[in-house]
Parts: C-alpha cells; structure tokens; sequence
C-alpha cells in the first residue's frame, strides 16, 4: 500500500500518512465490516473505518498545507482490530482485541 500523504482531521486533531487514494482490497474489507457492523447492534462510524492510516500526531493544531511525503510501499501482512482506551494528559493507548493475516503476505 502507498503510504504517499499526510492529512489532518479537525474533528479529532490528528495528523496522519496514509494512500492518497485507498487501495480496492481496503474499501472492500472496510464495506464488509460496515455490513457486518450495521447488521450487529453496535454503533460505528462509517468513516473510520475507510481510511488506512499511520497516526503521526494527536492534539495537533491544524496544518497550514499538506507535507509532501514519499515512504514508498507499505507491507502489511496482517489487519487488527484495536480498541481506543483513554488515557491521562499523555493521551489514548490501543489495546489489540483480534487479529487477522492478510492474503498475499503484504506483496
């Protein structure tokens, strides 16, 4: 996967590098897992759940233009849920509850 921008969400302040545009394979999986969710009685985000990204920066004021960044290919070999647990001033840590191998190992 392209790892070829940084963005920036307002609503939760977080600086982030991920593909400029999503590879199929990571809308797909994120369509069957919105499905699945809808399906359940749990309350999900749809949008967090498209965008494969590296959190760079949290509480971070907003940037003036986007950097221009070139990490090449990311591997990724496996998939992981995690859950968000609130932290003190030094923020949110991530517990892994599952993980899943990816097809392919990451080529």
């Amino acid at each position: 996967m392209p790892i070829d921008y940084v963005g920036f969400w307002p609503h939760n302040r977080i600086v982030w590098a991920g593909p400029r545009v999503s590879p199929p394979e990571v809308t797909a999986l994120a369509a069957l897992i919105a499905d699945a969710v809808a399906a359940s009685s749990l309350g999900y985000r749809p949008a967090a759940l498209t965008q494969a990204h590296l959190t760079l920066l949290r509480n971070a004021c907003a940037p003036r233009t986007p950097a221009p960044l070139a990490l090449g290919l990311w591997r990724c070999n496996e998939f992981v849920l995690a859950r968000s647990i609130a932290g003190n001033a030094s923020g949110a840590r991530y517990e892994i509850v599952a993980r899943w191998p990816l097809a392919g190992g990451g080529d």
